[in-house]
């Protein structure tokens, strides 16, 4: 229980860690202002920056994309060992 507790932490820090760096590097300092401006967005329907349309349109679907891709593998080679039953 606890080694799949650290898996899934590791996961989701990567995917942070995944969405900060790219083409367009953040700092920690705007990551919270992104963070502030998405907010902001959805609940007093204010403009989104250059680097907040970076991160919800571009970084965070193919981070949510990788995510089930990776899990529909993992499925699937669960699938496969059971019917070839490989331990």
């Amino acid at each position: 229980m606890l080694k799949t507790y650290h898996i899934a932490l590791a996961c989701v820090i990567l995917a942070v860690v995944v969405l900060l760096f790219g083409g367009e590097t953040l700092s920690f300092e705007e990551w919270k202002e992104v963070c502030l401006n998405v907010k902001n967005h959805f609940l007093h329907n204010e403009e989104l920056s250059s680097l907040s349309v970076i991160i919800l349109e571009i970084r965070l679907p193919r981070v949510i994309l990788a995510l089930l891709v990776g899990a529909s593998l993992s499925g699937s080679g669960v699938v496969m060992q059971t019917i070839f039953r490989n331990p």
